[in-house]
């Protein structure tokens, strides 16, 4: 596919997902009463990071661009050829589409979490306020996704959109690990002698 960007612009780049590797390590840490507040930032500031190219995205698909040079918002049509006025960068709309298809970027059902996010983070300050608040943010899909289990398969849980996996059903097994596992916070606490 050609891509119609000038040879100036900003490439069209998105977050990337959460590994589940850091997620698990600052689980264990926690549950451990280790702080390791580098971990924490990455893991909280990835996952800030990645609710906005969900909302940036998301905002896309209803007419409201995001220009990738300035911030400033380019509005368009599904066919446009995008261009900010502001400060000239450009694509074309199937090559703005093209960058995030497939990539599970698009907050559907799930957005007010993916938002209530985003607002929590700028006012988290200490330790415990970002470790809440990605327990909040990883157990809300959860929880929904197993309250919600009858629902069609056209029905994912948004986690899937955040964490790093081959599929929904890798992702599901990682958060059911990572609350009921053997080493989980959970376990842990319900058997002292851990």
């Amino acid at each position: 596919m050609m891509n119609m960007l000038k040879e100036n612009a900003s490439p069209i780049k998105w977050a990337p997902k959460v590994k589940q590797d850091k997620l698990r390590r600052l689980y264990e840490n926690d549950a451990r009463g280790m702080r390791d507040d580098e971990l924490l930032n990455d893991v909280a500031f990835g996952l800030y990071s990645r609710c906005v190219s969900i909302l940036e995205v998301t905002d896309a698909v209803k007419g409201r661009v995001k220009c990738h040079g300035c911030a400033g918002v380019i509005p368009h049509a599904r066919e446009d050829h995008l261009r900010c006025p502001a400060c000239g960068w450009e694509a074309a709309w199937k090559d703005y589409q093209h960058s995030y298809q497939e990539k599970q970027l698009f907050g559907g059902a799930a957005l007010p979490f993916f938002q209530g996010y985003v607002a929590r983070f700028h006012r988290t300050n200490t330790h415990r306020e970002k470790m809440l608040a990605i327990d909040d943010l990883i157990h809300q899909f959860h929880w929904y996704h197993k309250a919600n289990q009858a629902l069609p398969e056209a029905v994912r849980p948004a986690a899937a959109n955040l964490i790093e996996g081959r599929g929904m059903r890798e992702v599901l097994q990682f958060l059911d690990a990572l609350t009921y596992g053997e080493d989980s916070t959970v376990v842990r606490r319900m058997i002292p002698d851990r």
